[in-house]
């Protein structure tokens, strides 16, 4: 064992391979040595290793998972598919700074869609797929308005938008009064702002699904989305949208 590492940590992903062998019914070590394709003497030291931190123990032969053992492997296996969805995200969280708040509440059982190059701002296909059902749409925009995520055909729909907005976003538009805002103003739309968004775009859809849009640094170009529907993202996004919204002044609408 490497001195600078936690024992217990470092065998469990070293021997993580033998540990997923013998998780379900356990295994003598010569049926290990054939199923992993690992040589005898290899085998009698992993099993001497993990009996010693108490994580195996054989029974009549067969090697088996103590409970600690059993606890380990399966947060070790946990770890291993949010490491996944981790790497997946990677191009879009390195786009983001160190103190955005994103949490492993949104991250763990993630699917992460990246945009084609150059993808323009404005409504995309699986956006569009995602809001076509639903009654209710919150979010956050940093970047870009809210028609920028509904294509002509869903803003004619019956379908409460609120909508916490960049001043940035807002300011730019109503200085022209900018046609948008007016049909905003119109429709069953609750626009605030406030100087105090994310660096990303978060949008909750009823309450099934959050995602957010990541854009690139330099150029402002839509790099990709990371969605979820687990209930502990969900969560995690509606307290974001509602922290926000309350420090928001109101722009129209939610009379």
């Amino acid at each position: 064992m490497t001195g600078g590492q936690d024992p217990l940590l470092e065998l469990t992903y070293k021997r993580g391979y033998i540990l997923r062998a013998i998780s379900t019914d356990g295994a003598e070590k010569r049926d290990l040595a054939d199923e992993l394709s690992d040589s005898r003497p290899t085998i009698d030291r992993a099993i001497r290793e993990l009996e010693a931190e108490g994580l195996v123990v054989r029974i009549e032969g067969n090697c088996q998972l103590t409970l600690l053992g059993r606890l380990l492997y399966e947060r070790y296996q946990e770890v291993r598919k949010d490491y996944k969805k981790f790497k997946s995200a990677k191009r879009l969280l390195q786009e983001l700074g160190p103190s955005e708040p994103i949490d492993d509440r949104f991250l763990s059982g993630s699917t992460t869609i990246e945009c084609p190059d150059r993808m323009p701002y404005g409504p995309t296909p699986i956006t569009e797929s995602m809001i076509s059902q639903a009654d209710t749409v919150r979010g956050i925009l940093s970047r870009v308005l809210p028609e920028s995520i509904e294509s002509e055909e869903l803003t004619d729909q019956e379908v409460k938008r609120t909508f916490v907005i960049h001043p940035g976003v807002v300011d730019a538009t109503d200085s022209h009064r900018h046609p948008i805002i007016q049909r905003m103003n119109e429709e069953s739309y609750e626009v605030l702002k406030t100087s105090e968004t994310p660096d990303f775009d978060l949008l909750l859809i009823d309450d099934d699904l959050v995602f957010i849009r990541v854009y690139s640094q330099t150029g402002g170009q839509l790099l990709g989305m990371i969605k979820n529907d687990s209930d502990a993202a969900i969560k995690w996004g509606e307290e974001l949208f509602r922290q926000k919204k309350r420090r928001a002044k109101r722009v129209l609408g939610g009379e």
